[in-house]
């Protein structure tokens, strides 16, 4: 796959492609001529039985999915190429819409030539949008992912949420960063391979913080966020569930800075891109990477903690009189105003909390001291005390002789 940062300039980049495909409800449709896979090669253009005949992409793909913290009614929706030089990733402009007030985006269109690249999807409030589980206007008024065209033709759903946000945020900032678990190069550009790789670490350190029980292999880039007309068997049901209790953990967290350790002083909007920035340097403490964390210049390191590691379970979402741990029935609930068929009662997930220091492996070392973060080495053994830990550097140490020949 390849970034296409200025797709039809010579700013093209190519990268390999790091998301999963995503299991999505909506699917996708197209227009144009398709080759089936039975039509006979042309004679200028012979096929083995070595050589499968590939279908050409569609000539226009539908883009099915939703932006939510609860799923947003009546949004704008914007697909972009990526751009890393610009600092908030949008390129040009592929397409724009609309969700609709089921909340399913309507009308969003993918052209051919953009397989193989990643792209920029953006739902963002305006003056009639409305969280469908409130009614009001939604706390968090803009909404990122990275996306794959590939996930798209496929006909697979893409989703936007306040994690998907925060860790495409906290990708941008790190991305160049020479500091462990960043492996950028420090010159002062952003190159898709930095890009590719800090997407992965970003999401790591959102969920190993702010993830509330999410676990390490889970990937919010791709995961789905809502019952939809493919979530049918638990796993995807449980799975759903356990990515909305994160969700909405994080909005009752930010919540509750804006309203009871600010004082209202600044919005929701606002804490989420303090708190990317108080992540910077992998711990939320008030502090980035550069220095005071603005918003949080007047709130004590122990009040912010305190409030990003509370139990949530009993806190309501904001704007209703769920709790937390009742997530699984707004999920189920909200079926009536998406208009998918009701799943009947989802299974339900015990809510984790949040942490202060980032662990990506959750080995128990925080990411800055461990000599391999992104797998878990509790013993920090080091043998060959290169600086690296073995399960990072893919040495095992043969016993049946004590010299460095026997590294393999």
């Amino acid at each position: 796959m390849t970034f296409n940062i200025k797709p039809r300039t010579a700013l093209a980049v190519a990268v390999t492609s790091f998301l999963l495909t995503a299991c999505g409800g909506g699917g996708s449709s197209s227009s144009g001529d398709t080759p089936q896979p039975n039509d006979p090669p042309t004679p200028d253009e012979p096929v083995t039985p070595d050589e499968p005949q590939v279908p050409d992409e569609p000539s226009l793909t539908s883009v099915s999915g939703a932006g939510v913290k609860g799923p947003l009614a009546n949004a704008d929706v914007a697909l972009y190429t990526l751009d890393l030089a610009a600092t908030d990733l949008r390129g040009d402009t592929i397409s724009t819409a609309s969700t609709g007030p089921n909340s399913f985006i309507q009308g969003l269109t993918l052209p051919e030539g953009y397989a193989g690249q990643q792209l920029l999807l953006v739902i963002s409030a305006n003056d009639g949008t409305t969280d469908i589980n409130t009614g009001a206007a939604p706390i968090i008024t803009s909404l990122t992912n990275v996306i794959s065209a590939d996930a798209i033709i496929a006909g697979n759903d893409v989703y936007a949420t306040p994690l998907t946000t925060m860790a495409v945020e906290l990708a941008t900032a790190k991305a160049d960063s020479t500091s462990a678990p960043y492996s950028g190069n420090g010159d002062g550009e952003l190159s898709a391979a930095e890009f590719t790789s800090a997407l992965q670490i970003a999401a790591g350190q959102v969920k190993s913080t702010l993830g509330f029980g999410l676990n390490s292999d889970f990937d919010i880039y791709t995961a789905v966020p809502m019952v939809t007309s493919d979530t049918t068997d638990i796993a995807s049901q449980t799975s759903v569930v356990q990515y909305r209790q994160a969700i909405e953990s994080l909005a009752v967290v930010i919540n509750d800075l804006s309203t009871n350790v600010l004082g209202g002083t600044s919005s929701s909007d606002d804490v989420l891109a303090a708190l990317v920035d108080d992540l910077t340097d992998g711990t939320i403490d008030g502090q980035s990477e550069d220095g005071d964390v603005e918003i949080f210049t007047d709130v004590e390191s122990s009040e912010l903690q305190d409030s990003v590691t509370q139990d949530v379970s009993n806190m309501t979402v904001p704007g209703t009189t769920t709790t937390i741990a009742d997530i699984a029935s707004l999920v189920e609930e909200e079926t009536s105003s998406t208009g998918v068929d009701d799943p009947g009662t989802l299974p339900t997930v015990t809510p984790g909390t949040g942490v202060a220091v980032s662990d990506i492996d959750g080995d128990g070392i925080a990411d800055g001291a461990d000599n391999c973060p992104t797998i878990a080495n509790a013993d920090q053994a080091d043998s060959n005390s290169d600086g690296i830990g073995d399960v990072c550097s893919g040495m095992v140490w043969n016993e049946s002789n004590w010299n460095q020949s026997n590294w393999q």
